[in-house]
């Protein structure tokens, strides 16, 4: 799959098309419909969460403006269902209250992921809130 990316994609990074090939989840179209919104900079911001918490708020602030607005509709969108894979790898690693304590984030990142787009929910507020989500994954996280 890789492979077939770097043809189609010839002007993407290696680490785009190797975000590209994970959000795939083994559909080259899938992935191909990812291209272009920067996944690997979305996945960073992501595993910066989960690794290093958010006590300042600049990650999810700054996430929320940059998808907030209505040109990045697509990004958000793919934020929104990148969230929910995220905390679930995460959940694959703990175990005990740490492992039900991912499954309880997974479960709501899943359902906002699914419903914010046909509820309207306001785009920046929504983001903010999945990164928080992330950010409660971090060891010794205060949110």
């Amino acid at each position: 799959m890789q492979l077939a990316l770097q043809r189609a994609l010839p002007e993407e990074s290696r680490d785009e098309i190797a975000a590209l090939v994970s959000v795939g989840n083994g559909s080259p179209g899938r992935a191909l419909g990812f291209a272009g919104l920067e996944i690997a900079a979305l996945d960073t911001a992501m595993d910066r969460l989960v690794a290093e918490g958010d006590p300042t708020n600049k990650i999810r602030s700054l996430l929320a403006r940059q998808l907030g607005l209505k040109a990045a509709q697509p990004r958000y969108e793919a934020y929104l269902s990148r969230v929910p894979a995220r905390i679930a790898n995460e959940a694959r690693h703990r175990q005990g209250p740490a492992l039900a304590e991912a499954i309880g984030l997974w479960e709501n990142a899943r359902r906002i992921g699914e419903s914010a787009v046909h509820q309207s929910l306001d785009p920046g507020a929504t983001v903010f809130e999945l990164s928080t989500m992330l950010a409660k994954l971090a060891p010794h996280a205060k949110g």
